[in-house]
């Protein structure tokens, strides 16, 4: 009755014969977090502070086996030049469906990832070149990129902004459901307690979805969410971003930074129209306003998620990846 896909993502370290034969059987999309080859996913370890690499391999080795296609999500700390070759390759040798990257951000209580500045957009330009001359798998964030450009291209954007949102909700392991910003699972506010809509151990699934709006954290996330449709020039591309990710300042002001991100932006046109028409791509996140989720968290604030400058050559027109 409903168009939802179920999916999750695992670290691999437990996946056997008997989860391979559930997912052989039940339609659920496979996704795996692996950060890299070798010491790239070092800081994967277990409860116990052990490396968890093997057995994730070995995990990966079963799905392959089984013949189950399966995503990657990497976690990247590194952004030195041949980071990004190293990982794309990687990511073709696993034999992976597609790619998603997240830059390590220094966000909420995690201190280990950087400011999004640094070597950020060279790294997304070695990505995006690996691609290109090698477009064997998909990369998530070039496929949401470049479709993106296409489409402004084809002045399309505008219809792009008036789409539904997908809101990814996410069950977590112990029953609490997020209807969205699964992102805040785990975490909790001085102001609306623990970032949850319930729990379906005690609630049915479809009573707390059709519920969930009036959990006023929720409604607070939609509401900024809606902000950003509204007023920010941006949201075809962003979509509101991520809730925990959304700026914290009023609606259309920007900080230094993000002037320095636009002033410095390199998106490098197909054509002489496509220079006149492609906008930069720089500071693409959210701004939530008033009703964004950082001034409700009770940790320190989150940086904006570092912004992708991408060569677009020869691909106006090309078939759509997504």
């Amino acid at each position: 009755m409903h168009p939802v896909v179920h999916a999750v993502q695992t670290n691999a370290t437990l996946i056997d014969e008997a989860w391979c034969e559930v997912f052989s059987t039940t339609p659920v999309r496979v996704t795996v977090s692996v950060d890299g080859p070798g010491e790239e996913n070092a800081s994967r370890v277990d409860w116990a502070g052990q490396p968890s690499t093997v057995r994730a391999m070995n995990g990966i080795d079963m799905l392959r086996r089984a013949g189950i296609t399966f995503g990657m999500i990497a976690v990247v700390a590194d952004l030195s030049p041949g980071a990004a070759s190293r990982l794309y390759r990687f990511a073709c040798e696993l034999g992976c469906g597609y790619l998603g990257v997240n830059l390590a951000e220094k966000k909420g209580v995690y201190a280990g990832g950087q400011e999004p500045e640094t070597g950020v957009i060279a790294f997304w330009e070695e990505l995006a070149a690996n691609w290109q001359a090698d477009p064997r798998i998909r990369v998530r964030e070039l496929d949401h990129a470049y479709t993106y450009i296409r489409e402004d291209l084809s002045g399309a954007a505008a219809q792009r902004a008036d789409r539904p949102l997908e809101p990814l909700p996410l069950v977590t392991w112990d029953g609490h459901f997020l209807p969205v910003g699964a992102e805040l699972a785990g975490f909790c506010s001085s102001r609306y307690g623990p970032f949850t809509a319930g729990n379906v151990l005690d609630t049915p699934l479809a009573v707390l979805a059709a519920r969930a709006q009036e959990v006023p954290w929720v409604a607070e996330a939609v509401a900024g969410i809606t902000n950003c449709r509204k007023q920010c020039e941006y949201f075809a591309y962003c979509r509101g971003g991520q809730v925990a990710n959304n700026g914290s300042k009023p609606i259309g002001t920007t900080s230094p930074r993000q002037q320095r991100k636009r002033a410095n932006a390199t998106t490098s046109p197909a054509s002489s129209a496509g220079r006149n028409r492609s906008r930069d791509l720089s500071g693409v996140c959210g701004r939530a306003g008033k009703h964004d989720l950082p001034s409700i968290l009770d940790h320190r604030r989150t940086p904006r998620l570092p912004y992708l400058t991408l060569p677009i050559h020869g691909l106006v027109g090309r078939r759509p990846l997504v």
